[in-house]
């Protein structure tokens, strides 16, 4: 018994460390955006960032949500979304909850919550918003393979935005973290117990591991199309530094 358990925790190490290693890998953390805000962050750029990413925040429990409903989903995992959905709610506290905590991003880098409200979606936020709703309400190995990837990758990108918004706003309070260091402790949490559930119901079925690592290229691309917009904004709008 012992062996075998020690075979299927040998089984989910290397899959983790092939998800671990596909997701560090990827093109996303090379980026032009991120080497705009690591070398020349500015305000403008960041309320770019800001808007959009606020569009994605703020539909997050209701994404776990469906996931949660899905009735492909195994119930075993429900109770692992539920804490997901209950950590995107502020565990009990409404100021705790995360798109009331991202409002001090944008207070932060100057955008009014009716600013916020009145700014359309770019293509890109468009794609990972549309990819989200449509991967969470079907197969249950790419709503895993998905969900497990958003979460693995918040904790990675999230460093880069506030080492950008400590620059740009250097001497003042600062409002932004407490957004921040939620996700990034939460999230590699979350991601883990995404993808142990993944791991299960994939078990050694090459067709149905083969479909996970698809869905997360393929929430990978997505994020890639996020930060073109972002670009490609901020070319459009006059906001790049000379």
């Amino acid at each position: 018994m012992l062996q075998k358990q020690e075979a299927m925790d040998m089984r989910y190490r290397v899959f983790e460390e092939q998800f671990t290693r596909r997701a560090l890998q990827h093109p996303l953390w090379k980026h032009p955006w991120f080497k705009l805000i690591e070398t020349q962050p500015t305000l403008a750029l960041l309320r770019v960032w800001a808007i959009q990413a606020g569009m994605i925040d703020e539909i997050f429990g209701r994404i776990l949500t469906t996931l949660r409903n899905n009735p492909l989903v195994p119930n075993r995992a429900h109770g692992i979304i539920q804490r997901n959905i209950v950590d995107e709610l502020g565990n009990g506290n409404p100021k705790a909850e995360h798109f009331q905590l991202f409002q001090g991003v944008l207070a932060t880098v100057g955008v009014s919550l009716r600013t916020y409200r009145h700014a359309p979606a770019l293509t890109g936020t468009r794609v990972i918003l549309q990819g989200l709703q449509n991967a969470v309400a079907g197969d249950p190995v790419r709503a895993l393979a998905t969900m497990a990837s958003e979460e693995f990758i918040c904790p990675r990108e999230f460093p880069r935005l506030m080492t950008a918004l400590k620059r740009v706003r250097s001497g003042e309070p600062a409002t932004w973290s407490p957004y921040f260091t939620v996700h990034c402790e939460a999230d590699v949490g979350h991601s883990i117990d995404l993808l142990r559930e993944l791991h299960m119901l994939c078990k050694n079925d090459r067709a149905l591991r083969e479909r996970a690592r698809a869905s997360q290229a393929e929430d990978l691309t997505w994020n890639v199309a996020f930060y073109d917009s972002l670009l490609l904004e901020a070319i459009r709008a006059g906001h790049l530094p000379p």
